[in-house]
Parts: C-alpha cells; structure tokens; sequence
C-alpha cells in the first residue's frame, strides 16, 4: 500500500549525457539545463500532480535499472546530450561514451504503455521520430540539424515551465520555439556527433500521430468539490461569535484561540560574487542551507541570484541561537564555489535581507592522470597550464599548483611525451581528477 498515492502518479523521466573525455565537445550548458528542469518539475510534483525521475546516470545498464523502477507509469521521456540520426550518446559511470542505437532505444521505451511524449534535445535527432511514432508513441520533440548548447537548454526550460504551467502541448511547444533566435547563438559546440548539411532544415519539430494530441496536457487530479456542511456552518458561527467577544473585551483572537500571529516568518538571502552586489554568481543553479542547531532549510536560488525561506518558525527568531548559511552549487559536477566568510554566524530577523558573498574556490590545483592507447598509465609526460608544468610519475599522475590571477573554471591543458602526439585540450576543472589520454605518432 502506498499511503501517499505516489505509486500511481505519472512520471516525468529525465536523462543527461555529456561528453567529458573530448573538451571541445563538453557541453557548458547541460548541467544549467538539468538544473533548471528540477526547479520547474519540482513544483509539479510538489503539488502531487506527478512526479519527475532523473537518472542518477546515463550509462544503459542503470538507465534500464531506472526506467525498470518507473515502468508503466512514465509519460515523458526526456534525452539531452549528444546524439545523430542513428544513435544517442550515453555516458559510462567513468565517463566514457557508450553509443545507444535506434534499436535499443525503441526496446527501452515499447513497454512504456503510458507514455505520451519522447523529447530528444539533441542535434539532428528527427531520423528517430518515424520509428517512435510507428512504436506507437503519440508525440515526438526532435531535431532536423544542428542546435547550438545555449538554445537546447533555452527550449527545454521554456518548454516544460508553459507544460507544468497547464498549457498544451501545441503551446508550450510555440512558446518555445519563440524563445530560440538564431542569430544570436555563436556557440560552435553542438549536440551532434558528426557534421551535416543543415540548408533548408528546421530546428526543433514536434511530430504526432494525430492532430488531437497537439491539444494534450500535463495530467492533474480533479479539485474536489466543496460541499457546505453543518460542522462548517457550526464553526463559522462560532468564529463570528468569538470575534464579537473579542471586539468587547480587546483580547486578541488569535491569542483567545491559542494561536500566535508570529508562529512564522520569512527571510532573504542575495547571494553575490566577490565583484559587489549587483554581481549575481549561479543565478537559479546555487543552493543556500540555512542552518539553526539541527535543523536545516534549503532551497534553490531564483534569477536574481535571491533565495526567499518562508514559513520559518519563529524558533529562528528568538536571537538565543545564530544561524549558519551554507552555499553550493546544485549540480552532480558542482563548480567549487563556496561563501566567503564560511565561518560567520547570523542573528536572524524576520524580513531582513541577507547578503550572502561567495568565491569559487578549489581551481588552485589540477591533477590527473595520463593514459596511453592501451589504457595503461604513461610515465614521463610533460603537462602543462598557462606556464606551469609537471611531469607524471610512474602510475601516470600529475599535479599543478595554478596561482589565483591565473585560476578559472575551464583551463588549456597540453601535454608531451616522444613517441605520442601532443594533447591540448580546454577541460573543466572539477573536483575529480582529470583522465588524459595520448595517441601514439603517425
């Protein structure tokens, strides 16, 4: 039994792929992308409408896992990532690309009995559409060419605040296509594997299998009617009489019915980078905890860079406690930003606006190691950043100090060893170690 009536709700079913081993094809804006899709499906499941599932990871055998958890109940099926007109571009748990093909693809979904909608924000993506509609698969999003990073992630998130927002499927799609201008993408990184011809070709399509699914929405459960019966007439009555009490003798209604007009507040945080106020860092992709003794609230900044805690009790308010603000980038693969002042308490009011400063730390040291072709580590390797150079040792591993004028988010690594080609690649500077691989020389 499920006391909650979760088992039975629809569900929203996201995946993300992206290419971490060649840093030309990393995309910038996939993490923002899935980000920003949690924000807006939160509410619809909130609201106990439905649900949304993000695949903890890309590669077949979880995805199947996953897929398996939620079968018969799944209404949207969302790809975005890297992908052509045979094949999408999966990605293994060590971060390798593992291609899925048409076929596998069609065995995944063909026992999905609810599913209305296959979403592919990928480039070049519309050879699938004739195979998923023939599935029986009522509505298809894909791609006739190339689309820019930037745009994908614009579509979708415009896409799927109009679909929770209760607008049809024709609209949502409408409104976002809208969104998207052409010329003002001049990003070279596309989610596509191999170039094509884009002449005459159209962005994104929504393919159906009848004209009435264009009319389609996001399902919710019917309100229920409200009925006056006589325990509410009783009680208003009764409201109605305390009140005129409470207007002869001046006591407090709310304090004659054992309630506190302060029972909770509401607070702001505006978080901001190191270059002053109006530098707004992680705009609707940072996450503030607000932390008092053991109890802990946390919520998603908005576009201004602001996070609004309402209803909190006014527990926070006596000033006998100070509170901690913990800042983090929401992301599988956050950037390492962090407040300024980690340590600083706060005595909270009600309604007071804190501003919350924060840096990117964890980007003064890279490391990694350097594989040759047969997967084995390469010792002797000289890699190099922005001037500072370091040669691997006898397991392959690597390790610069980067001082702060030259630290950033995405950095040039090259490295070079007799006998192999020269590796020089812009990569993300995450947590984990960074995998290089070298080719041997023609």
């Amino acid at each position: 039994m499920d006391p909650s009536g979760k088992a039975n709700l629809p569900v929203i079913f996201l995946t993300f792929a992206n290419d971490r081993q060649e840093a030309g094809q990393f995309l910038k804006a996939l993490e923002p992308e899935r980000t920003a899709l949690h924000r807006i499906l939160s509410t619809y499941q909130q609201k106990a409408w439905g649900l949304y599932h993000s695949a903890g990871s890309s590669d077949p055998v979880e995805l199947k896992r996953d897929l398996s958890q939620h079968s018969g109940r799944i209404s949207i099926f969302h790809f975005s990532g890297h992908a052509d007109g045979t094949q999408l571009r999966l990605e293994g748990s060590d971060g390798s690309e593992i291609a899925l093909h048409q076929q596998s693809l069609l065995a995944f979904l063909k026992e999905e009995p609810q599913l209305k909608l296959v979403f592919l924000n990928a480039c070049a993506t519309a050879e699938h559409v004739e195979q998923l509609l023939a599935l029986g698969i009522p509505a298809v999003i894909a791609t006739e060419r190339s689309v820019s990073d930037a745009d994908a992630q614009a579509f979708s998130e415009s896409f799927y605040t109009d679909l929770v927002a209760g607008k049809t499927l024709k609209t949502a799609f409408e409104a976002a296509r809208a969104v998207i201008n052409p010329q003002a993408s001049a990003s070279h990184i596309h989610r596509r594997l191999k170039p094509s011809s884009d002449e005459g070709k159209q962005d994104w399509g929504l393919f159906v299998r009848e004209e009435a699914m264009l009319d389609w929405k996001l399902s919710r459960p019917a309100k229920p009617r409200l009925g006056i019966s006589r325990v509410a007439i009783f009680a208003a009555g009764l409201i109605l009489l305390l009140g005129g009490i409470a207007a002869l003798t001046g006591i407090n209604l709310q304090e004659m019915l054992g309630f506190s007009s302060r029972t909770s507040q509401s607070l702001t945080v505006r978080v901001h980078g190191p270059g002053g106020k109006d530098d707004r860092v992680l705009a609707g992709e940072g996450e503030v905890s607000l932390i008092l003794g053991q109890a802990t609230r946390v919520e998603i900044t908005n576009r201004k860079g602001e996070v609004h805690f309402q209803e909190i009790p006014r527990e926070f308010f006596t000033g006998e406690e100070k509170a901690r603000l913990h800042f983090r980038h929401a992301h599988e693969y956050p950037e390492p930003y962090a407040a300024r002042f980690p340590d600083s308490l706060y005595s909270l009011e009600a309604g007071q606006v804190i501003d919350l400063a924060v840096h990117i730390s964890g980007l003064g040291q890279i490391q990694g190691i350097v594989y040759g072709p047969d997967n084995l580590p390469l010792q002797g390797v000289l890699v190099q950043v922005q001037g500072m150079a370091d040669s691997t040792n006898q397991i392959g591993h690597f390790k610069l100090d980067i001082p702060v004028e030259k630290q950033a988010k995405f950095q040039m690594i090259r490295a070079f060893k007799s006998g192999f080609e020269p590796y020089a690649r812009e990569h993300p500077i995450l947590p984990q170690e960074l995998i290089l691989k070298l080719r041997p020389a023609r």
